[in-house]
């Protein structure tokens, strides 16, 4: 008799029984489509369109974490239609996101959010809220489920909620790491991108716009700016700003935020400038800029001192910047450090080659007091014919620094012809002419980087001639090297305006006049004899132009030859 009616009531509550494994196998198969979604707005999308056919429900609701503001705000595709409505369950959805487990929020506690019977649209409400967590159980959102039917939630209903509670944060964990990826993906690539343009770049003024600018991209920030610190006068100077032509800021310790950054060696995240009372507003107010969020982080060398700051100013899409953005500023500060060390390296060895150059090429011109600085004017004059010609950088480099060198071999010439204030002899031409062959000689033992080995044979052919005619290898024409050539217009015009104690200098214009002549058959005026083509036309074409820009002014040449006058160091 007992087994019977235990029989009866297992064939009662086998409806109830199958009702159930139905719904959970609907949730199970919920989850599996949400997983195969293609995105995150997708997955949650089809939970919000099932839940209502799982649950007895008159609404349900989805407030997700803002990553970048942390804020509580309503899933996108998401609208209510009633602003009151609205606001309260926003209210509601703040308090189970800083809640844990399954919040239950009856007619009372919901009268406490600011609800009354017209919002809520029922009697005996109740509201089941599921605070979302990923997989490491930080805050994600709040799903709110508004039960109809007076309030009164089955026990299979609860059971399906603990089911609900424990498979969601493996959908939010997974769909955020994938919904993140494009985003992460595309930082690292500009990231990348730094990394490749600091290891093909050794220029920090440039070097450092773009990492400024890469900056403020990935990070959505309106400007940027980088400080360099100066060890003599112990500042900070900026180096790049973005969107600002006021020329150099400089800064001493403790002045405005990146002063204090330079001061105290901490990173600051700040909502609004203007709360700060040390803040300076001067170039606000400038400019007309208005400044507010600011991220700003000291930069270290390898051996960890500082060497500089790092700033950008204004997030555009929150009111301050994130803890993820100053990692990736610490990142990116880490990268602009390595520029600069890198930078700072070259420079100072690129400043200890020019000043070696310079003095060889200047222990040359100190023994003929007559061509004084004659090294370094043809030296400025080659460099503005290159950049005139359009040549690249490199080249025009390669340029100089054989122009600087071009009479090196006047060295081994015998100070008694060197210094001969009257006209040579022919075998005192001959030992003149032959500097060019030492200057060959000597500057070829020079270990030179692969892209300057050609620099000797440049520096000593600015005595050859298009028509073969010149010395000391006779090449003709492009056999000669570019740069030759140009070294080639380059002396003669200055040896023609230069004093010598034989002669008085001629006016620029008359010099470029002889040098058209060079450039077809001619009559030499000096002696007159008959020769060949020796200039070529479009390079004394192209100091023409630069000297009628410049108003036939020669002085420029000067600080065009890059030579810097550099006093003798004390000894002691």
């Amino acid at each position: 008799m007992a087994k019977g009616k235990k029989e009866q009531e297992t064939t009662q509550a086998l409806p109830q029984i199958e009702a159930w494994a139905a719904r959970l196998e609907y949730i199970f198969d919920l989850f599996y489509k949400m997983h195969a979604a293609s995105t995150f707005k997708v997955a949650l999308d089809l939970m919000l369109k099932a839940l209502p056919e799982i649950f007895p429900l008159c609404s349900c609701r989805l407030f997700m974490v803002d990553p970048e503001t942390y804020e509580i705000v309503p899933f996108s595709f998401q609208q209510s239609g009633d602003d009151d409505f609205s606001k309260f369950e926003l209210s509601v959805a703040k308090k189970i996101t800083n809640s844990s487990g399954l919040v239950v929020l009856r007619e009372a506690e919901l009268g406490e959010l600011g609800a009354n019977s017209k919002l809520l649209k029922g009697v005996n409400p109740v509201i089941v809220g599921l605070s979302l967590k990923n997989k490491s159980d930080h805050s994600a959102g709040a799903l709110l489920l508004h039960f109809a039917d007076g309030g009164v939630i089955q026990d299979v209903d609860w059971r399906l909620i603990e089911k609900l509670e424990k498979l969601l944060p493996e959908i939010v964990s997974d769909h955020q790491q994938l919904s993140d990826a494009p985003d992460s993906a595309e930082r690292f690539n500009l990231i990348l991108d730094v990394g490749t343009k600091i290891a093909a770049n050794i220029e920090l003024a440039p070097l450092l716009a773009d990492i400024g600018k890469a900056c403020s991209e990935l990070l959505e920030a309106e400007r940027s700016s980088v400080y360099i610190v100066d060890e003599d006068t112990d500042e900070i100077f900026t180096l790049f700003v973005q969107g600002y032509d006021i020329g150099e800021i400089r800064l001493p310790k403790g002045k405005g935020i990146a002063g204090r950054i330079f001061e105290t060696g901490q990173t600051m995240n700040i909502e609004d400038a203007y709360d700060l009372d040390y803040f300076d507003r001067s170039w606000d107010e400038k400019s007309g800029y208005r400044t507010k969020s600011v991220l700003c982080s000291p930069m270290y060398d390898r051996q960890g001192k500082m060497i500089g700051v790092f700033q950008v100013l204004n997030k555009q899409t929150a009111k301050r910047f994130t803890a993820n953005d100053e990692r990736i500023l610490r990142t990116l500060g880490s990268f602009a450090a390595v520029a600069i060390e890198n930078a700072k390296l070259y420079r100072e060895q690129k400043e200890q080659f020019d000043s070696f150059i310079e003095v060889l090429a200047s222990s040359v011109d100190a023994k003929d007091p007559t061509t004084s600085n004659h090294s370094m004017y043809v030296t400025g004059i080659s460099v503005v014919i290159a950049k005139e010609l359009g040549l690249e950088p490199s080249f025009v480099e390669k340029i100089r620094i054989a122009a600087t060198l071009h009479d090196y071999g006047k060295i081994a010439v015998p100070d008694s012809v060197l210094c001969k204030p009257a006209k040579l002899l022919p075998c005192e031409i001959y030992l003149m002419n032959f500097h060019v062959e030492k200057t060959i000689t000597i500057l070829s033992r020079i270990h030179w980087a692969k892209e300057l080995r050609d620099v000797p044979i440049i520096a000593g052919t600015h005595h050859e001639a298009l028509d073969g005619s010149g010395y000391p290898l006779r090449l003709k024409g492009t056999d000669i090297p570019y740069g030759g050539r140009i070294i080639a217009v380059a002396d003669i015009f200055h040896a023609m305006i230069q004093n010598r104690p034989y002669k008085r200098g001629m006016p620029p214009k008359r010099a470029v006049e002889f040098c058209e002549q060079m450039t077809e058959p001619h009559v030499d005026e000096r002696y007159g004899t008959r020769k060949g083509t020796h200039l070529q036309a479009d390079i004394v074409a192209a100091l023409k132009r630069w000297l009628e820009r410049n108003e036939w002014n020669t002085v420029l040449f000067e600080a065009e030859s890059g030579w810097k006058r550099r006093s003798p160091r004390p000894l002691v």
